[in-house]
């Protein structure tokens, strides 16, 4: 999922402040720095889909050169995306 900078800060401050209004769960550090650690997890999952996303289009880019049969390459660029993922233990 793509996100701008603006809407993962946004996400992270809600996400925080539903977990202050929940009973039982307690914030060991200012809401601030929860918001913060949040949006960088975000960020950080970001980056890591924009990285399996360029390894599963070069794979693909392969397999082009290599057959030069038809292919819908969405749907194979999809299902190499899909299989890097879960070698990886990433969740899409």
């Amino acid at each position: 999922m793509k996100l701008r900078r603006q809407h993962v800060a946004g996400i992270s401050r809600a996400i925080t402040r539903s977990l202050e209004t929940q009973k039982g769960v307690r914030l060991r550090a200012d809401p601030a720095s929860v918001a913060g650690r949040i949006a960088t997890l975000l960020e950080d999952d970001q980056a890591t889909e924009r990285a399996l996303e360029e390894e599963a289009n070069r794979l693909l880019q392969a397999q082009l050169r290599k057959h030069s049969a038809v292919i819908d390459e969405a749907r194979a660029f999809q299902l190499i995306k899909k299989e890097l993922a879960k070698k990886r233990g990433f969740v899409l």
